[in-house]
């Protein structure tokens, strides 16, 4: 998946930007919020990190901004600002999420996969189709119940061809029970088969 990244402090949004990496993701940071709306204006994100307190403006407006243009690609708030009213104004203004700094970078990465997991229409982590598991959480793929190694991509470009040549499949989650529009509904399931 790709993030943009909107944060002004260094230190903070390089650590931030190298744990969205580590997790597989691609990243832009953008330190002000013209270069953000910029950004936006050229490249598909399939997530936004915003701080609310920026050099050249209020977070808040940007994304009452966004979402009055239409534009519903997924939010989560990150900001030193902690108050309940805050937390309830950046919900409000069309915020998938909010988490007040600091916080642990294990946690967000967590929240990214939660809203990512949401925003694809299946909330369970946990896919079986055949022989073949996909945990969506941990980014793994075992077949058999054996780990099958995989290479890293930097956007979900694999999986969205995937989505659109993949045949329609029965899926359930991975504790036998039937997946809500499964067996027979013509749900597509996006994956790529491991390389050998």
């Amino acid at each position: 998946m790709r993030v943009l990244l909107i944060e002004d402090d260094g230190v903070l949004g390089a650590a931030v930007r190298d744990q969205i990496a580590a997790d597989g993701h691609s990243v832009d940071w953008m330190q002000r919020l013209d270069a953000a709306g910029d950004a936006l204006g050229v490249a598909f994100y399939g997530l936004i990190l915003l701080d609310l307190m920026l050099p050249d403006g209020r977070g808040l407006p940007f994304l009452k901004t966004l979402r009055g243009r239409g534009d519903a690609t997924p939010v989560i708030i990150l900001t030193a600002l902690d108050q309940v009213s805050d937390r309830i104004a950046g919900l409000n203004a069309g915020a998938d999420d909010y988490l007040v700094k600091p916080f642990d970078l294990a946690e967000l990465s967590a929240r990214i996969g939660s809203v990512a997991r949401r925003y694809s229409g299946n909330p369970n982590p946990l896919i079986s189709l055949g022989v073949l598991e996909f945990d969506l959480a941990a980014r793994q793929v075992r077949r058999s119940g054996q780990a099958v190694g995989m290479t890293a991509r930097g956007d979900d470009g694999g999986a969205r061809r995937a989505a659109k040549t993949a045949a329609a499949a029965s899926v359930r989650p991975m504790d036998g029970a039937p997946a809500a529009g499964a067996a027979g509904s013509g749900r597509r399931v996006p994956f790529s088969y491991p390389r050998e």
